[in-house]
């Protein structure tokens, strides 16, 4: 089964919670980016730098009472979020054309619960989830973009969900119409003499 809706596998990967967390994820990689794009940034500080906030954002969600379907499976640094009962990655990278081929690979979290499910009898489709974030080369700016991406059992995307943003379009509003304003009739202002002159 091939489809491009994570909810199709998974009920917690509703369109509500990854709408929230990509953009959550895609706000703090724009200031990592913005923040390590000096002279002195080497590509070793921008990598650390756009990883390591996205690992801090997610710490810091979990303790937000506004995100209780949101949990950290494992905090150290090859870290995996929960979104309700399913472990995602975050990766930045291509999803089309990946360098770091060794994280599509499930982790030891993943290869358990995977093993587990297999016991169960369950019909595991989507072996391990990979949330992509990079930057869309020629585009204006660089936009950053995220993709989520189910892979089977043999590293195969089965899902490809990517995330769009909603752009605020201005509301249309009648023209209204125009008033003609008569012209002023221009007179010389009195001076005080003038005044004094018209009172005698």
């Amino acid at each position: 089964m091939i489809s491009n809706q994570p909810s199709d596998f998974s009920a917690d990967l509703t369109n509500e919670r990854l709408q929230t967390i990509c953009e959550l994820v895609l706000d703090t990689v724009q200031d990592s980016i913005d923040d390590s794009s000096t002279k002195n940034d080497t590509k070793w500080t921008r990598g650390c730098l756009r990883y390591g906030r996205v690992h801090g954002l997610l710490m810091q969600l979990t303790l937000d009472k506004n995100y209780p379907w949101l949990t950290l499976a494992n905090k150290t640094l090859d870290f995996t979020f929960r979104i309700g009962k399913t472990l995602v990655q975050y990766v930045y990278d291509d999803y089309e054309a990946p360098k770091k081929h060794h994280r599509i690979k499930p982790n030891t979290l993943e290869n358990t619960q995977l093993s587990l499910g297999l016991d169960l009898d369950d019909e595991l489709t989507v072996a391990s989830w990979r949330l992509y974030v990079n930057q869309e080369q020629g585009h204006e700016n660089d936009q950053l973009k995220a993709t989520l991406v189910g892979y089977d059992i043999n590293q195969t995307p089965v899902c490809i969900w990517s995330h769009e943003e909603t752009v605020n379009i201005p509301m249309y509003a009648e023209q209204a119409e125009t008033v003609d304003i008569p012209e002023p009739i221009l007179t010389r202002k009195k001076s005080s003499n003038d005044i004094s002159n018209e009172a005698k």
